[in-house]
C-alpha cells in the first residue's frame, strides 16, 4: 500500500503569509496528506513545528542560483506536489520537475509575481503537463495565457487567499462615534499608499479634529518601507498614531471605522482588504486589479485613483458624512467574504486542483474543510 499522498508547500519571508500557508496546510492533513513546510527564516520553523509539520529550511536567493537549492529540497522530501508561493523561487521551480517525472507542480502568482517575472524565460509551464498556476484576478490570468507564459487549462482562477471569518467578524461593541478611526493595516512600505494616508490625515482632520488616522504594520518592516523615523516625526505631528507592528489583526479590525488600501501596485486580492470586508467595515482603496475584486464600488466600498491624497480624503469624509451608507458597505462586504473569499470555499478549490493533479495517487476520500 503506497504511504500518503506527500505535499510541499514552499514560501518566503512573510510571517503574516505564514499563517494563511498553515491553514491551508491544515485543510491538506485534514484530507489525508503529510505536508511539509519549506521557508528561508528559521524563525518560521518554530510556529511551523507546533502546527505539527514537517519543517526544512529553503534560503532564497536571486533566481538564476536557485535551482539547486530547489532540487536538494526536492530531493530530500520527495513530493508528490509541491506549492509554490515564493515569487523567487517560482521561475527555478519549472526547472527541477524536469528531473522529478512525477511531481506535480502549483504556483500561485501574486501581483509581485507579475512584476517579478520575466515573461521572455517563463514559458514553462505550457512544457509541464502536471503544472498549474493559480491567480488571484482575472487580470492577471488573462496576462500570463495572453503572453503565452501558460495555457488556459493550466492558469486558474482563484480568489485571494481566503479570510477565516469566523476570526474576522463584526464587532458587538462599536467605537466611540465621536472619534472615528480611518485604519491602513498593511506593510509599511512606500508603494501601499503611505504618503497618501498621511496626506488625507491631514485634509480630514482639518474638517473633522477628532477622527483618528491609525498606521499599523502587518508585517516586519522589510528593506522597501518608510523609515521608523518618518512614522515617529509623523505621529509626533499628531496627524497620524503609528502603532508599530501588531498581532491580533481582528482586534484591530474591529477597532476601525473604516478600512483603506490606497496601494499603487498591482496585487493578488490584499489580505487587509478581505479582514476588513469580513469584519463588516466599510472600504476604500484604489482602483487597481485585486482591490476592485473585493471592494465593489458603490456596493462594498469606494474606490479611487491611486496617488490621489484628496480623493482618499473625500472618501472618508463622505464615509463619515453618512454612517447610513458606511453600515451598508460593512454589511454587503461582510456578506461578499463569507460567500466568496472565506477560507473555506479556497481551501476547496486548492484542494480539489491537487486532487486533479494527482489523480490516483491523492486519497479517495478527501475532508471538506
Amino acid at each position: 500500500m503506497p504511504g500518503p499522498v506527500k505535499l510541499l508547500f514552499v514560501t518566503d519571508h512573510d510571517r503574516a503569509a505564514l499563517q494563511q500557508r498553515v491553514a491551508l496546510a491544515d485543510a491538506a492533513r485534514k484530507a489525508g496528506c503529510e505536508v511539509w513546510i519549506a521557508a528561508p527564516d528559521a524563525r518560521q520553523a518554530t510556529i511551523i513545528k507546533n502546527f505539527g509539520f514537517n519543517y526544512s529550511r529553503y534560503p532564497l536567493s536571486l533566481p538564476g542560483s536557485n535551482v539547486a537549492g530547489l532540487y536538494k529540497l526536492y530531493h530530500e522530501v520527495k513530493p508528490d506536489l509541491v506549492h509554490h508561493f515564493s515569487v523567487p523561487s517560482i521561475f527555478p521551480a519549472s526547472l527541477v520537475p524536469r528531473l522529478h517525472k512525477n511531481m506535480a507542480v502549483v504556483t500561485t502568482v501574486t501581483g509581485k509575481g507579475i512584476a517579478f517575472l520575466d515573461q521572455k524565460q517563463a514559458r514553462f509551464l505550457d512544457k509541464l503537463p502536471s503544472c498549474r498556476a493559480i491567480f488571484h484576478t482575472p487580470e492577471a490570468r488573462q496576462l500570463f495565457v495572453e503572453s503565452g507564459v501558460v495555457t488556459s487549462e493550466q492558469a486558474r482562477l482563484i480568489r485571494g487567499t481566503g479570510v477565516d471569518c469566523t476570526w474576522f467578524k463584526p464587532s458587538d461593541v462599536q467605537g466611540d462615534p465621536d472619534k472615528p478611526v480611518i485604519l491602513l493595516a498593511s506593510n509599511m512600505d512606500w508603494d501601499q499608499g503611505i504618503k497618501e494616508f498621511v496626506g488625507a490625515a491631514r485634509r480630514v482632520r482639518a474638517k473633522k479634529p477628532n477622527a483618528r488616522f491609525v498606521l499599523a504594520n502587518t508585517e516586519e518592516a522589510g528593506p522597501e518601507a518608510v523609515p521608523i523615523s518618518q512614522m515617529k516625526a509623523w505621529t509626533r505631528e499628531g496627524f497620524v498614531e503609528w502603532w508599530g507592528y501588531i498581532k491580533n489583526k481582528a482586534q484591530v479590525m474591529q477597532e476601525a471605522t473604516i478600512v483603506t488600501l490606497p496601494a499603487y501596485e498591482p496585487r493578488g486580492v490584499p489580505r487587509e482588504l478581505l479582514e476588513g470586508a469580513a469584519s463588516g467595515r466599510p472600504l476604500i482603496a484604489t482602483d487597481r486589479p485585486g482591490c476592485q475584486e473585493i471592494v465593489r464600488n458603490g456596493i462594498t466600498g469606494t474606490l479611487i485613483p491611486p496617488y490621489d491624497s484628496q480623493a482618499l480624503a473625500n472618501a472618508i469624509l463622505g464615509l463619515l458624512n453618512d454612517p447610513e451608507t458606511a453600515e451598508r458597505y460593512g454589511q454587503a462586504g461582510r456578506t461578499l467574504a463569507v460567500n466568496q473569499f472565506s477560507q473555506e470555499l479556497v481551501f476547496n478549490e486548492t484542494i480539489g486542483l491537487y486532487k486533479e493533479l494527482l489523480m490516483e495517487r491523492f486519497p479517495e476520500k478527501v475532508e471538506q474543510v
